[in-house]
């Protein structure tokens, strides 16, 4: 579900047992970077490699499509 399709109570719920610093999304994203940072090659195919790309500018994604074109495999 997304953030409007939540009605009013269960979000104010949420936020009451899990309460957000003022910088809770710059922080959130911080958090998954440091949890990442030291192995960039696991995040191929998955949202975190648009963190690290947010966090390190020269970071260069793996790419599917170069992956199979480039494989040894015949074909």
């Amino acid at each position: 579900m997304t953030y409007a399709e939540y009605p009013d109570d269960e979000r104010e719920a949420v936020v009451a047992a899990h309460p957000r610093t003022e910088h809770f999304k710059e922080d959130i994203i911080q958090a998954f970077y440091d949890g990442i940072k030291h192995k960039p090659r696991t995040t191929f195919g998955n949202v975190k490699a648009d963190v690290i790309a947010d966090k390190e500018p020269l970071f260069i994604r793996g790419n599917f499509c170069r992956v199979i074109r480039e494989s040894a495999w015949r074909g």
